[in-house]
């Protein structure tokens, strides 16, 4: 990968810091202190807010798998790097829970342009340099905005309030705005190669389509609701509470260098063989997150999460973009509608069965099983490749 190429690749990975990292999932470590300092802050509104977010980031998958113009994408990225900020920034000025679902709607949105839209882009803009891109190295830049996110929060929390926290992340997301506008390039108005999104090639094999959807579905459904509230729910025991904050850096440890790694797995074994390898290692990890676990096995649990999720999200995504290189943002906006939709259902569900028996426990054995039914389709997709 020559330098520009990496400029390139940077470039998108400060836009997934930004809008991914801290604008979306920065709540999932400052739940527990906005439910600390804002009286009657349930569980259920917690898991409500973030259906909230998840809704926004479903109809931006919607809007990129309907979109054909390339240099509109463009725009809509660029404006997502500004979205994100000020919804950042917005939550310290209000305690109303409906401008906070307001907010966090405009978050996700922001959130699809910066894994939806940009992920098109950056794989435009390598396909132009002449390379098959694969993506590991991008898609690892959600584990590195998580770890970030996390790490800020952690230390944070010693002399900012819940208020104070969301501004210095806004600080914090700035620089990673103007890196990722500079050095993410917009498509050229008369370069051919810039016109691949025109859909002028077959689209890909329908049924695969609807099976990786269905499995991506499943998938979504499996990591919403640790990735909604492990800190929560580790917060709520008294002999783990105070790695719970750290638990969420783990995660994001873990996941930042695992898309690489998933994509050696995928290119020695095969895309679906590596998907069926991360999915049971997902299951066990969640698993081992359910609260009466050790705090070591929790802490295992946490690092088998993140070091899975975003290679399911790095490998899947992928692998649409070379099932439809002609267009790839709109295979991945049909794909990521799949997995939204799942984040929209999990969280309002996961919180109002927290509000109900008093823990995490029945949403997160719930959301395994339906991860489980995900392993069918992938299985079928093996056997239709053999």
């Amino acid at each position: 990968m020559d330098s520009d190429a990496r400029r390139i690749v940077w470039g998108g990975i400060s836009a997934l810091v930004l809008t991914v990292g801290i604008a979306r999932f920065a709540y999932t470590p400052l739940l527990p202190l906005m439910q600390a300092g804002v009286p009657g802050f349930s569980d259920a509104d917690g898991g409500l807010l973030a259906a909230s977010n998840y809704l926004g980031y479903l109809g931006g998958a919607v809007l990129a798998a309907r979109l054909h113009d390339i240099h509109l994408k463009d725009r809509l990225f660029r404006l997502g790097l500004l979205v994100a900020l000020l919804t950042t920034a917005a939550m310290a000025w209000t305690t109303d829970p409906w401008l906070w679902a307001l907010l966090r709607f405009l978050a996700g949105l922001a959130a699809s342009a910066g894994l939806v839209l940009c992920s098109g882009l950056v794989m435009h803009a390598l396909l132009r340099h002449g390379d098959r891109p694969r993506m590991g190295l991008y898609f690892g830049g959600v584990g590195l905005g998580l770890a970030v996110a996390g790490i800020a929060v952690a230390v944070q929390a010693h002399w900012l309030d819940w208020r104070g926290q969301w501004e210095a992340l806004t600080v914090l997301g700035i620089p990673l705005a103007w890196l990722a506008h500079r050095w993410v390039p917009s498509p050229p108005r008369r370069d051919p190669a810039a016109q691949l999104d025109q859909g002028r090639s077959p689209p890909p094999d329908a049924r695969r389509v609807r099976l990786l959807q269905f499995a991506y579905f499943a998938a979504g459904c499996g990591y919403v609701v640790s990735a909604t509230f492990l800190v929560d729910m580790l917060a709520g025991v008294d002999t783990l509470a105070a790695l719970a904050p750290w638990a969420w850096v783990l995660v994001g440890l873990a996941a930042a260098p695992s898309c690489l790694f998933w994509e050696q797995v995928a290119r020695r074994f095969g895309d679906i063989d590596a998907l069926l390898i991360a999915w049971f290692t997902q299951i066990a990890g969640i698993l081992l997150t359910l609260p009466g676990n050790s705090a070591p096995l929790i802490l295992l649990g946490a690092f088998l999460f993140g070091f899975t999720f975003m290679g399911i999200v790095a490998v899947v995504l992928t692998l649409a973009g070379h099932l439809y290189p002609s267009n790839p943002a709109k295979l991945m906006g049909r794909l990521t509608l799949s997995f939204g939709i799942a984040q929209v259902i999990g969280p309002a569900i996961a919180g109002g069965m927290a509000e109900w028996s008093g823990g995490y426990a029945g949403a997160t054995l719930l959301a395994c099983g339906v991860l489980s039914l995900g392993l069918i389709p992938l299985l079928q997709l093996r056997t239709a490749r053999a």
